[in-house]
Protein backbone atom coordinates (compact mmCIF):
# COMPACT_ATOMS: atom_id res chain seq x y z
CA UNK A 1 0.00 0.00 0.00
CA UNK A 2 1.37 3.91 -0.99
CA UNK A 3 1.52 5.72 2.18
CA UNK A 4 0.72 9.94 1.65
CA UNK A 5 1.60 12.60 3.75
CA UNK A 6 -1.43 14.19 4.31
CA UNK A 7 -1.43 12.80 7.94
CA UNK A 8 1.57 14.97 9.02
CA UNK A 9 -0.65 17.71 8.65
CA UNK A 10 -3.02 19.67 10.73
CA UNK A 11 -6.16 19.80 8.24
CA UNK A 12 -4.08 21.44 6.09
CA UNK A 13 -3.66 20.67 2.31
CA UNK A 14 -2.13 22.74 -0.35
CA UNK A 15 -0.56 25.68 1.96
CA UNK A 16 2.39 28.27 1.64
CA UNK A 17 3.92 27.78 5.08
CA UNK A 18 6.29 30.09 6.47
CA UNK A 19 7.51 30.50 10.12
CA UNK A 20 8.57 34.32 9.59
CA UNK A 21 12.13 34.42 9.83
CA UNK A 22 13.01 37.89 9.32
CA UNK A 23 11.16 38.58 6.06
CA UNK A 24 8.48 37.44 3.56
CA UNK A 25 11.32 35.40 1.47
CA UNK A 26 13.16 33.59 4.59
CA UNK A 27 12.62 30.09 5.11
CA UNK A 28 8.99 30.31 2.78
CA UNK A 29 8.34 27.08 1.87
CA UNK A 30 5.74 25.21 -0.18
CA UNK A 31 4.13 22.35 1.69
CA UNK A 32 3.80 18.98 0.36
CA UNK A 33 0.42 18.95 -0.80
CA UNK A 34 -2.35 16.68 0.55
CA UNK A 35 -1.76 13.39 -1.49
CA UNK A 36 2.06 13.62 -2.07
CA UNK A 37 3.14 10.34 -2.43
CA UNK A 38 6.11 9.42 0.65
CA UNK A 39 7.88 7.55 -2.81
CA UNK A 40 7.75 11.17 -3.82
CA UNK A 41 9.03 13.16 -1.13
CA UNK A 42 12.14 13.09 0.95
CA UNK A 43 14.64 12.97 -1.83
CA UNK A 44 16.82 16.14 -1.05
CA UNK A 45 18.34 17.97 1.43
CA UNK A 46 15.39 20.51 0.90
CA UNK A 47 12.76 18.27 1.45
CA UNK A 48 13.86 17.92 5.58
CA UNK A 49 14.30 21.61 5.72
CA UNK A 50 10.28 22.02 4.85
CA UNK A 51 9.48 19.56 7.58
CA UNK A 52 11.58 20.70 9.78
CA UNK A 53 10.12 24.39 9.46
CA UNK A 54 6.52 22.39 9.41
CA UNK A 55 7.56 21.85 12.78
CA UNK A 56 8.06 25.23 14.05
CA UNK A 57 5.06 26.29 12.46
CA UNK A 58 2.91 24.31 13.92
CA UNK A 59 4.12 25.81 17.50
CA UNK A 60 3.37 29.32 16.23
CA UNK A 61 -0.47 27.82 16.01
CA UNK A 62 -2.63 29.66 18.10
CA UNK A 63 -3.91 26.69 20.53
CA UNK A 64 -0.10 25.79 21.02
CA UNK A 65 0.98 29.11 22.12
CA UNK A 66 -2.21 29.57 24.26
CA UNK A 67 -2.02 26.20 26.08
CA UNK A 68 1.73 26.62 27.02
CA UNK A 69 1.06 30.12 28.58
CA UNK A 70 -2.26 28.92 30.23
CA UNK A 71 -1.12 25.77 31.43
CA UNK A 72 2.04 27.24 33.07
CA UNK A 73 0.48 30.70 34.29
CA UNK A 74 -2.75 31.59 34.56
CA UNK A 75 -3.10 28.79 37.18
CA UNK A 76 -0.73 30.88 39.25
CA UNK A 77 -0.74 33.44 41.65
CA UNK A 78 0.00 35.93 38.89
CA UNK A 79 -2.93 36.11 37.00
CA UNK A 80 -6.58 35.57 37.28
CA UNK A 81 -9.53 35.53 34.86
CA UNK A 82 -10.98 39.00 33.65
CA UNK A 83 -14.73 39.43 33.67
CA UNK A 84 -14.23 39.44 29.70
CA UNK A 85 -12.52 35.65 29.60
CA UNK A 86 -14.13 32.47 28.11
CA UNK A 87 -16.03 29.90 30.95
CA UNK A 88 -13.69 27.31 30.02
CA UNK A 89 -10.50 30.03 31.03
CA UNK A 90 -12.44 30.83 34.64
CA UNK A 91 -13.22 27.34 35.45
CA UNK A 92 -9.52 26.63 34.95
CA UNK A 93 -8.94 29.55 37.27
CA UNK A 94 -11.39 28.58 39.72
CA UNK A 95 -9.87 25.26 40.07
CA UNK A 96 -13.01 23.52 38.65
CA UNK A 97 -11.49 21.84 35.46
CA UNK A 98 -14.03 19.43 33.67
CA UNK A 99 -12.92 16.63 31.24
CA UNK A 100 -14.65 18.89 28.64
CA UNK A 101 -12.48 22.22 29.35
CA UNK A 102 -11.01 23.63 25.72
CA UNK A 103 -7.66 24.09 27.17
CA UNK A 104 -7.57 20.31 27.83
CA UNK A 105 -6.76 19.68 24.49
CA UNK A 106 -3.26 18.26 23.66
CA UNK A 107 -3.49 17.71 20.36
CA UNK A 108 -1.70 20.77 19.11
CA UNK A 109 1.29 19.34 20.72
CA UNK A 110 1.22 15.93 18.91
CA UNK A 111 0.85 17.47 15.48
CA UNK A 112 4.08 19.19 16.47
CA UNK A 113 5.34 15.81 17.37
CA UNK A 114 4.30 13.53 14.78
CA UNK A 115 6.32 16.68 12.37
CA UNK A 116 9.44 15.86 14.53
CA UNK A 117 8.78 12.08 14.58
CA UNK A 118 8.38 12.23 10.70
CA UNK A 119 11.78 13.96 10.40
CA UNK A 120 13.72 11.59 13.03
CA UNK A 121 12.51 8.89 10.84
CA UNK A 122 12.54 9.81 7.00
CA UNK A 123 15.99 12.28 7.16
CA UNK A 124 18.40 8.91 7.50
CA UNK A 125 16.93 7.90 4.41
CA UNK A 126 17.53 10.84 2.10
CA UNK A 127 21.78 10.69 2.09
CA UNK A 128 21.25 7.86 -0.29
CA UNK A 129 19.10 10.05 -2.80
CA UNK A 130 20.76 13.44 -1.93
CA UNK A 131 24.78 12.67 -2.46
CA UNK A 132 25.00 17.14 -1.62
CA UNK A 133 23.34 16.01 1.97
CA UNK A 134 26.30 15.54 4.33
CA UNK A 135 26.31 13.15 7.61
CA UNK A 136 26.43 16.28 9.63
CA UNK A 137 23.70 18.49 7.95
CA UNK A 138 21.68 15.88 8.27
CA UNK A 139 22.61 15.29 12.00
CA UNK A 140 21.63 18.67 12.50
CA UNK A 141 18.77 18.68 11.26
CA UNK A 142 18.12 15.62 13.41
CA UNK A 143 19.13 17.70 16.40
CA UNK A 144 16.23 20.09 15.79
CA UNK A 145 13.70 17.68 15.40
CA UNK A 146 14.97 16.16 18.70
CA UNK A 147 15.01 19.46 20.83
CA UNK A 148 11.62 20.57 19.23
CA UNK A 149 10.00 16.85 20.42
CA UNK A 150 11.62 16.84 23.58
CA UNK A 151 10.01 21.02 24.03
CA UNK A 152 6.95 19.46 23.20
CA UNK A 153 6.87 16.56 25.36
CA UNK A 154 8.00 18.57 28.36
CA UNK A 155 5.16 21.45 27.93
CA UNK A 156 2.73 17.61 27.69
CA UNK A 157 4.33 16.38 31.16
CA UNK A 158 4.60 19.55 33.26
CA UNK A 159 0.83 19.97 32.34
CA UNK A 160 -0.60 16.26 32.59
CA UNK A 161 2.11 14.54 34.28
CA UNK A 162 1.70 10.81 32.08
CA UNK A 163 1.06 10.69 28.56
CA UNK A 164 1.29 8.81 25.75
CA UNK A 165 4.64 8.92 24.18
CA UNK A 166 4.89 8.03 20.06
CA UNK A 167 8.28 7.93 19.28
CA UNK A 168 7.17 7.29 15.54
CA UNK A 169 5.06 8.70 12.67
CA UNK A 170 1.60 8.74 11.80
CA UNK A 171 1.72 9.10 8.26
CA UNK A 172 -1.48 6.46 7.13
CA UNK A 173 -4.86 6.11 7.85
CA UNK A 174 -5.21 2.68 8.97
CA UNK A 175 -2.83 2.99 11.76
CA UNK A 176 -4.48 2.54 15.25
CA UNK A 177 -4.15 4.97 17.83
CA UNK A 178 -4.83 3.22 21.02
CA UNK A 179 -2.43 3.78 23.38
CA UNK A 180 -1.75 3.80 27.19
CA UNK A 181 0.25 6.42 28.89
CA UNK A 182 3.75 6.53 29.48
CA UNK A 183 5.13 7.72 33.39
CA UNK A 184 5.97 11.15 32.76
CA UNK A 185 9.37 10.73 34.32
CA UNK A 186 10.74 8.01 32.30
CA UNK A 187 9.60 9.72 28.84
CA UNK A 188 11.89 13.06 30.43
CA UNK A 189 14.40 10.58 31.23
CA UNK A 190 14.50 9.22 27.60
CA UNK A 191 14.39 12.64 26.41
CA UNK A 192 17.32 13.80 28.56
CA UNK A 193 19.08 11.06 26.26
CA UNK A 194 18.07 12.40 22.83
CA UNK A 195 18.86 15.91 23.88
CA UNK A 196 22.52 15.11 24.63
CA UNK A 197 22.66 13.74 21.44
CA UNK A 198 20.74 16.81 20.40
CA UNK A 199 23.62 18.64 21.90
CA UNK A 200 26.37 16.92 19.78
CA UNK A 201 24.87 17.89 16.65
CA UNK A 202 23.29 21.06 16.62
CA UNK A 203 24.21 23.65 14.93
CA UNK A 204 26.02 26.53 17.54
CA UNK A 205 24.77 29.29 15.20
CA UNK A 206 22.82 29.85 11.76
CA UNK A 207 25.19 32.77 10.77
CA UNK A 208 23.92 36.11 10.80
CA UNK A 209 20.79 35.94 10.75
CA UNK A 210 19.00 36.91 14.35
CA UNK A 211 15.92 35.08 13.84
CA UNK A 212 17.21 32.17 12.71
CA UNK A 213 19.92 31.86 15.82
CA UNK A 214 17.31 32.81 18.26
CA UNK A 215 13.54 30.89 16.69
CA UNK A 216 15.50 27.64 16.06
CA UNK A 217 17.40 25.05 18.44
CA UNK A 218 20.89 25.69 19.02
CA UNK A 219 23.24 24.09 21.07
CA UNK A 220 22.57 27.01 24.10
CA UNK A 221 18.99 26.58 23.36
CA UNK A 222 18.91 22.83 23.98
CA UNK A 223 21.47 23.16 27.06
CA UNK A 224 18.61 25.72 28.49
CA UNK A 225 15.66 22.84 27.87
CA UNK A 226 18.19 20.47 29.39
CA UNK A 227 18.93 22.29 32.45
CA UNK A 228 15.23 22.98 32.42
CA UNK A 229 14.46 19.35 32.26
CA UNK A 230 16.60 18.54 35.12
CA UNK A 231 15.22 20.83 37.68
CA UNK A 232 11.93 19.18 36.70
CA UNK A 233 13.19 15.34 36.95
CA UNK A 234 14.88 16.38 40.67
CA UNK A 235 11.76 17.31 41.68
CA UNK A 236 10.32 14.37 42.28
CA UNK A 237 8.78 10.65 40.91
CA UNK A 238 4.59 11.28 40.50
CA UNK A 239 3.58 12.15 43.82
CA UNK A 240 6.36 10.45 44.91
CA UNK A 241 9.76 12.09 46.39
CA UNK A 242 12.62 11.31 44.60
CA UNK A 243 15.83 9.26 46.77
CA UNK A 244 18.27 12.00 47.44
CA UNK A 245 20.96 10.65 45.61
CA UNK A 246 19.16 10.93 42.18
CA UNK A 247 18.23 14.27 42.81
CA UNK A 248 21.72 15.39 43.80
CA UNK A 249 22.66 14.01 39.94
CA UNK A 250 19.88 15.74 38.51
CA UNK A 251 20.84 19.35 40.28
CA UNK A 252 24.19 18.95 39.53
CA UNK A 253 23.58 17.77 35.60
CA UNK A 254 21.27 20.78 35.57
CA UNK A 255 24.36 23.54 37.14
CA UNK A 256 26.72 21.64 34.08
CA UNK A 257 24.93 22.21 31.38
CA UNK A 258 24.25 26.06 33.19
CA UNK A 259 27.86 26.54 33.83
CA UNK A 260 28.26 25.41 29.72
CA UNK A 261 26.19 27.89 28.72
CA UNK A 262 27.64 30.89 30.73
CA UNK A 263 31.16 29.63 29.44
CA UNK A 264 29.84 29.88 25.62
CA UNK A 265 28.22 32.88 26.17
CA UNK A 266 31.01 34.65 27.70
CA UNK A 267 32.80 33.83 24.37
CA UNK A 268 30.79 36.09 22.69
CA UNK A 269 31.32 39.81 21.97
CA UNK A 270 27.79 40.85 23.02
CA UNK A 271 26.21 40.44 26.22
CA UNK A 272 22.82 41.35 27.66
CA UNK A 273 23.86 41.34 31.36
CA UNK A 274 23.19 44.94 31.54
CA UNK A 275 20.04 44.84 29.63
CA UNK A 276 17.49 45.90 32.53
CA UNK A 277 19.42 49.41 33.17
CA UNK A 278 15.92 50.73 30.77
CA UNK A 279 12.82 49.65 31.19
CA UNK A 280 11.98 50.53 28.28
CA UNK A 281 14.50 48.85 26.62
CA UNK A 282 13.01 46.05 28.20
CA UNK A 283 9.91 46.29 26.89
CA UNK A 284 11.22 47.69 23.10
CA UNK A 285 14.00 44.49 22.57
CA UNK A 286 13.27 42.18 24.87
CA UNK A 287 9.75 41.44 24.24
CA UNK A 288 8.45 43.84 21.42
CA UNK A 289 10.87 43.56 18.62
CA UNK A 290 12.55 40.57 19.66
CA UNK A 291 15.54 38.94 18.83
CA UNK A 292 17.47 40.68 21.54
CA UNK A 293 21.10 39.66 22.96
CA UNK A 294 19.35 38.71 26.20
CA UNK A 295 17.04 35.99 24.31
CA UNK A 296 18.15 32.22 24.06
CA UNK A 297 15.37 30.86 22.37
CA UNK A 298 12.11 32.60 21.25
CA UNK A 299 9.06 31.06 18.63
CA UNK A 300 8.98 33.86 15.87
CA UNK A 301 6.38 35.63 14.67
CA UNK A 302 6.29 38.12 11.34
CA UNK A 303 4.44 41.18 9.90
CA UNK A 304 6.17 40.66 6.59
CA UNK A 305 5.19 37.01 6.11
CA UNK A 306 1.63 37.99 7.75
CA UNK A 307 1.92 35.82 10.38
CA UNK A 308 -0.24 36.91 13.26
CA UNK A 309 0.73 35.83 16.96
CA UNK A 310 -2.88 36.53 18.36
CA UNK A 311 -2.05 34.59 21.38
CA UNK A 312 -0.83 37.21 23.17
CA UNK A 313 -3.52 39.64 22.20
CA UNK A 314 -5.90 37.28 23.27
CA UNK A 315 -4.50 36.72 26.88
CA UNK A 316 -3.43 40.08 28.08
CA UNK A 317 -5.03 42.59 25.87
CA UNK A 318 -4.41 45.75 23.39
CA UNK A 319 -5.44 48.88 22.63
CA UNK A 320 -8.51 47.34 21.13
CA UNK A 321 -9.20 44.07 22.35
CA UNK A 322 -9.83 43.56 26.31
CA UNK A 323 -7.57 41.32 28.40
CA UNK A 324 -8.98 37.53 29.29
CA UNK A 325 -6.14 37.12 31.66
CA UNK A 326 -5.24 40.28 34.42
CA UNK A 327 -3.05 40.60 37.15
CA UNK A 328 -4.15 38.92 41.03
CA UNK A 329 -4.45 41.72 43.96
CA UNK A 330 -0.95 40.52 44.97
CA UNK A 331 0.44 41.87 42.30
CA UNK A 332 -1.10 45.20 42.59
CA UNK A 333 1.49 47.98 43.41
CA UNK A 334 -0.90 49.60 45.33
CA UNK A 335 -1.26 46.63 47.53
CA UNK A 336 1.47 47.41 49.32
CA UNK A 337 1.26 44.70 52.14
CA UNK A 338 1.93 42.04 49.79
CA UNK A 339 3.42 43.56 46.72
CA UNK A 340 7.04 41.41 46.31
CA UNK A 341 9.01 43.80 44.73
CA UNK A 342 10.86 46.50 46.27
CA UNK A 343 10.53 50.36 45.06
CA UNK A 344 13.56 50.46 43.24
CA UNK A 345 12.72 47.40 41.25
CA UNK A 346 11.57 48.16 37.63
CA UNK A 347 9.88 44.89 37.35
CA UNK A 348 7.13 46.71 38.63
CA UNK A 349 6.34 48.24 35.20
CA UNK A 350 5.57 44.86 33.85
CA UNK A 351 1.90 45.82 35.09
CA UNK A 352 -0.03 48.64 34.80
CA UNK A 353 -3.35 49.89 36.48
CA UNK A 354 -5.89 51.17 34.12
CA UNK A 355 -6.64 54.83 34.95
CA UNK A 356 -10.52 53.57 35.80
CA UNK A 357 -8.65 51.84 39.06
CA UNK A 358 -9.53 48.02 37.70
CA UNK A 359 -7.47 45.17 37.87
CA UNK A 360 -3.39 45.45 36.55
CA UNK A 361 -3.09 44.49 33.47
CA UNK A 362 -0.18 42.68 31.75
CA UNK A 363 2.34 45.25 30.45
CA UNK A 364 4.84 42.46 29.40
CA UNK A 365 4.59 42.01 26.04
CA UNK A 366 1.29 44.52 25.08
CA UNK A 367 3.01 48.22 25.97
CA UNK A 368 6.32 49.37 24.39
CA UNK A 369 7.65 51.97 26.81
CA UNK A 370 6.89 53.70 30.32
CA UNK A 371 6.94 57.54 31.26
CA UNK A 372 6.12 58.81 34.54
CA UNK A 373 3.83 61.83 34.77
CA UNK A 374 5.37 63.28 37.66
CA UNK A 375 3.08 62.78 40.76
CA UNK A 376 3.85 59.14 40.93
CA UNK A 377 2.31 57.47 38.46
CA UNK A 378 3.24 56.56 34.64
CA UNK A 379 1.65 56.15 31.08
CA UNK A 380 2.22 53.14 28.70
CA UNK A 381 2.41 53.40 25.49
CA UNK A 382 0.83 50.27 23.62
CA UNK A 383 2.17 47.64 21.22
CA UNK A 384 1.27 46.62 18.26
CA UNK A 385 1.16 43.11 19.61
CA UNK A 386 -0.04 41.15 16.90
CA UNK A 387 3.42 39.97 15.95
CA UNK A 388 5.44 39.62 18.91
CA UNK A 389 7.65 36.89 19.23
CA UNK A 390 6.68 34.33 22.03
CA UNK A 391 10.27 33.97 24.43
CA UNK A 392 10.71 30.63 26.10
CA UNK A 393 13.94 30.97 27.41
CA UNK A 394 16.45 33.82 28.17
CA UNK A 395 19.87 34.75 30.05
CA UNK A 396 17.70 35.05 33.21
CA UNK A 397 16.44 31.77 32.60
CA UNK A 398 20.00 30.62 33.02
CA UNK A 399 21.20 32.09 36.07
CA UNK A 400 18.20 31.36 38.09
CA UNK A 401 18.01 27.33 37.04
CA UNK A 402 21.47 27.40 38.24
CA UNK A 403 21.08 29.44 41.23
CA UNK A 404 18.10 26.85 42.05
CA UNK A 405 19.96 23.88 41.57
CA UNK A 406 22.79 25.74 43.74
CA UNK A 407 20.70 25.63 46.12
CA UNK A 408 19.21 22.31 46.70
CA UNK A 409 22.86 21.16 46.28
CA UNK A 410 23.85 22.88 49.58
CA UNK A 411 23.99 20.94 52.71
CA UNK A 412 24.16 24.09 55.39
CA UNK A 413 23.56 27.69 55.18
CA UNK A 414 27.92 27.48 54.88
CA UNK A 415 28.37 25.40 52.16
CA UNK A 416 29.85 27.79 49.38
CA UNK A 417 27.20 26.45 46.92
CA UNK A 418 24.61 29.01 48.53
CA UNK A 419 26.90 31.69 47.95
CA UNK A 420 27.22 30.99 44.28
CA UNK A 421 23.43 30.39 43.72
CA UNK A 422 23.79 34.18 45.43
CA UNK A 423 25.75 35.70 42.87
CA UNK A 424 23.33 34.18 39.92
CA UNK A 425 20.15 35.69 41.88
CA UNK A 426 22.20 39.16 41.80
CA UNK A 427 22.29 38.89 38.08
CA UNK A 428 18.47 39.53 37.60
CA UNK A 429 18.47 41.49 40.75
CA UNK A 430 21.07 43.75 40.82
CA UNK A 431 20.06 44.69 37.39
CA UNK A 432 16.32 45.39 37.95
CA UNK A 433 17.41 47.45 40.58
CA UNK A 434 20.30 49.80 39.17
CA UNK A 435 19.12 52.54 41.51
CA UNK A 436 19.21 50.86 45.15
CA UNK A 437 21.97 51.37 47.19
CA UNK A 438 24.92 48.94 47.15
CA UNK A 439 24.22 47.22 50.39
CA UNK A 440 20.68 46.38 49.16
CA UNK A 441 21.88 43.16 47.36
CA UNK A 442 21.09 40.10 48.09
CA UNK A 443 23.72 38.73 50.69
CA UNK A 444 24.00 35.64 52.80
CA UNK A 445 23.18 37.66 55.71
CA UNK A 446 19.35 37.81 54.96
CA UNK A 447 19.02 34.65 53.71
CA UNK A 448 21.00 32.57 55.63
CA UNK A 449 19.21 28.81 55.73
CA UNK A 450 18.77 26.35 52.84
CA UNK A 451 15.00 27.07 53.52
CA UNK A 452 15.50 30.89 52.91
CA UNK A 453 17.13 30.55 49.72
CA UNK A 454 15.11 27.92 48.37
CA UNK A 455 12.33 30.89 49.00
CA UNK A 456 14.17 33.08 47.73
CA UNK A 457 14.77 31.67 44.43
CA UNK A 458 11.26 31.50 44.15
CA UNK A 459 10.50 34.86 44.74
CA UNK A 460 12.92 36.04 42.21
CA UNK A 461 11.75 33.49 39.62
CA UNK A 462 8.52 35.01 40.11
CA UNK A 463 9.70 38.47 40.16
CA UNK A 464 11.79 38.05 36.76
CA UNK A 465 9.76 35.59 34.92
CA UNK A 466 6.37 36.83 35.41
CA UNK A 467 3.63 36.38 32.58
CA UNK A 468 6.36 34.34 30.39
CA UNK A 469 4.19 31.06 31.28
CA UNK A 470 6.78 29.46 33.76
CA UNK A 471 4.93 30.34 37.27
CA UNK A 472 2.66 27.50 37.68
CA UNK A 473 5.02 25.05 36.68
CA UNK A 474 7.54 26.87 39.29
CA UNK A 475 5.04 26.25 42.30
CA UNK A 476 4.07 22.43 40.69
CA UNK A 477 7.74 21.81 40.72
CA UNK A 478 8.41 23.35 44.72
CA UNK A 479 5.18 21.32 45.55
CA UNK A 480 6.98 18.23 44.01
CA UNK A 481 10.42 19.00 45.94
CA UNK A 482 8.54 19.09 49.34
CA UNK A 483 5.92 16.54 48.58
CA UNK A 484 3.19 18.87 49.72
CA UNK A 485 0.88 21.45 48.37
CA UNK A 486 0.80 23.83 51.61
CA UNK A 487 3.25 26.62 49.76
CA UNK A 488 1.66 26.23 46.61
CA UNK A 489 -2.07 27.09 48.44
CA UNK A 490 -0.09 29.48 50.40
CA UNK A 491 0.92 31.39 47.16
CA UNK A 492 -2.58 31.39 46.35
CA UNK A 493 -4.40 32.58 49.31
CA UNK A 494 -4.94 35.87 47.43
CA UNK A 495 -6.33 35.21 44.62
CA UNK A 496 -9.68 34.05 45.70
CA UNK A 497 -12.38 36.91 46.66
CA UNK A 498 -14.32 34.75 48.32
CA UNK A 499 -13.75 32.55 51.44
CA UNK A 500 -16.08 30.57 49.95
CA UNK A 501 -14.31 29.95 46.40
CA UNK A 502 -11.05 29.65 48.37
CA UNK A 503 -12.35 26.76 50.79
CA UNK A 504 -13.56 24.76 47.66
CA UNK A 505 -10.20 25.70 45.50
CA UNK A 506 -7.63 24.64 48.85
CA UNK A 507 -10.23 21.51 49.57
CA UNK A 508 -9.27 19.86 45.95
CA UNK A 509 -5.55 20.94 45.84
CA UNK A 510 -4.74 19.53 48.84
CA UNK A 511 -3.71 16.48 46.43
CA UNK A 512 -0.94 16.55 44.15
CA UNK A 513 -3.01 14.97 41.33
CA UNK A 514 -4.91 17.91 41.50
CA UNK A 515 -2.01 20.03 40.47
CA UNK A 516 -2.34 18.39 36.74
CA UNK A 517 -4.98 18.96 34.26
CA UNK A 518 -7.45 16.37 33.02
CA UNK A 519 -7.59 14.44 29.77
CA UNK A 520 -10.06 15.58 27.65
CA UNK A 521 -12.84 13.38 28.01
CA UNK A 522 -13.00 13.11 23.71
CA UNK A 523 -9.26 11.19 23.95
CA UNK A 524 -10.62 9.25 26.55
CA UNK A 525 -12.90 8.04 24.40
CA UNK A 526 -11.27 7.41 21.27
CA UNK A 527 -8.47 5.85 22.90
CA UNK A 528 -9.60 2.51 24.61
CA UNK A 529 -6.11 2.39 26.41
CA UNK A 530 -6.31 5.39 28.01
CA UNK A 531 -7.06 6.01 31.81
CA UNK A 532 -8.25 9.30 33.23
CA UNK A 533 -5.67 11.02 35.68
CA UNK A 534 -7.15 10.19 39.10
CA UNK A 535 -8.19 13.21 40.66
CA UNK A 536 -10.53 13.62 37.62
CA UNK A 537 -11.76 10.14 38.10
CA UNK A 538 -14.72 10.97 40.60
CA UNK A 539 -17.01 13.39 39.45
CA UNK A 540 -17.42 15.42 42.67
CA UNK A 541 -13.84 16.14 41.90
CA UNK A 542 -14.41 18.08 38.74
CA UNK A 543 -17.88 19.87 39.02
CA UNK A 544 -19.31 23.33 40.76
CA UNK A 545 -20.44 22.72 44.37
CA UNK A 546 -23.92 24.44 43.27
Amino acid sequence: MKKTLHKIGFALSALVLTVGMGSCTDWLLVYPEGETLLEDYWKTGADIEKVVAACYRSMQESDWIVNSVVWGELRSDNLTAAETASEDLKSLVDVNILTTNSYTNWAPFYVTINYANTVLHYAPGVMEEDKNLTLSQMNAYRAEALAIRAFSYFYLVRAFRDVPFVTHPTIDDSEGFNLAKTPGHLILDTLIMNLKEAKLYARTSFGASKAHNKGRFTQQSIRALLADIYLWQASGIGTDSLPEAKAREYWEACVKECQEFQDYEAKLPVTAQSYLAEIDYVLQDVFNRGNSPESVFELQYSYDAGLKNSSVTSLYGSSSVKPMAVVTAILNPSNSGVFPMTTTDMRKFYFVRPADGGACNVAKYTCNSVTSTGDGNYTYSTSDQEYLNWVFYRLADINLMKAEALVELSTSSSDPRMEEAIVELNRTYKRANPDMNRNDTLSLSMYSSVEQMRQLVLDERQRELMFEGKRWFDLVRHSRRMNSTEDLKQALYTKFDGSADRTLAFSKLTTQDALYMPINEEEVKNNKLLEQNPFYGLSSNVTTSN
